[in-house]
């Protein structure tokens, strides 16, 4: 039976990365079936054998988001910016080290780190509580990195506990050159949240319907003063709300849903612009 459930689990993960960035809606469904059937597959295994799988038998899902391709890899640097999103690690600042070098300590929860300008190619990362390395990782995760991007990386808790209860997602930046007018997007990362809307303050609603995890590709504002609001999806309950920004014009932004406490809260980040 467990044979079943691994065949099926390997379908949704290949579906899921097909339709990553072609059909959001496809993807997070194939990615939900994914998740069903490897906790299935987990289960029925440690039933029938009484141990818990040795290793995992294909790549887990957090790092599937890595596999890229490798003839677009070369040492031409990219850059990275480290955005602890774990809900359950809330109080555990980490530090985090890529290819055995710290490049972050004592990260805390809801903080995105600058930007961080490392050779492309395959990384590890090695995530540890603040200043205690020499212990058991919280995570240990390896990466393909592609030339000539820009990636924010959440730590987040993972759906499968087997082999790490934390994985690491990547949301590569593709800030528009939008002459005259800001870059907008929208990541879902309120664990336990609703499905959320982005909307103005008069009620116009830029980004409808996102679910946990889900990525809004960036969309053109004019350029303004203004607050946005985080509302549960088709209402007008107001979850929370960004500061006072000021969206200029060729400019590109990223607005993310956390959860500190179990309370909404809206993280702003200004993203790079590609270097050319």
């Amino acid at each position: 039976m467990w044979n079943e459930y691994l065949e099926k689990a390997n379908l949704y993960k290949g579906l899921a990365d097909y339709y990553k960035y072609r059909n959001s809606k496809l993807y997070h469904e194939y990615k939900r079936k994914y998740y069903e059937y490897t906790k299935k597959f987990v289960a029925a295994y440690e039933k029938e054998k009484g141990v818990k799988p040795p290793k995992p038998p294909f790549p887990p899902y957090p790092s599937s988001y890595f596999f890229l391709n490798r003839a677009q890899v070369s040492h031409e640097p990219v850059n990275i910016r480290l955005l602890h999103a774990s809900v359950n690690e809330q109080k555990t600042p980490v530090d985090v080290y890529i290819d055995g070098q710290l490049l972050a300590r004592s990260l805390p929860y809801g903080v995105a780190t600058r930007y961080l300008r490392l050779p492309a190619g395959e990384k590890r990362f090695d995530l540890y509580p603040a200043g205690r390395k020499g212990t058991r990782p919280l995570l240990r995760q390896t990466a393909v990195l592609e030339r000539e991007k820009n990636y924010l990386i959440a730590l987040v808790d993972s759906e499968v506990a087997y082999p790490w209860n934390l994985r690491l997602l990547p949301y590569p930046e593709y800030p528009a050159q939008m002459s005259g007018e800001a870059g907008v997007r929208f990541i879902h990362l309120a664990e336990g949240g609703p499905v959320l809307d982005l909307s103005l303050r008069d009620g116009t609603v830029l980004f409808p319907d996102v679910t946990y995890q889900e990525v809004m590709e960036y969309f053109a504002l004019p350029p303004v003063r203004t607050r946005l609001l985080i509302r549960q999806a088709k209402t007008d309950g107001v979850l929370a709300t960004t500061p006072d920004v000021h969206f200029r014009p060729g400019k590109a932004y990223t607005i993310i849903a956390i959860c500190p406490n179990r309370q909404m809260s809206a993280l702003v980040l200004r993203d790079q612009s590609l270097r050319r």
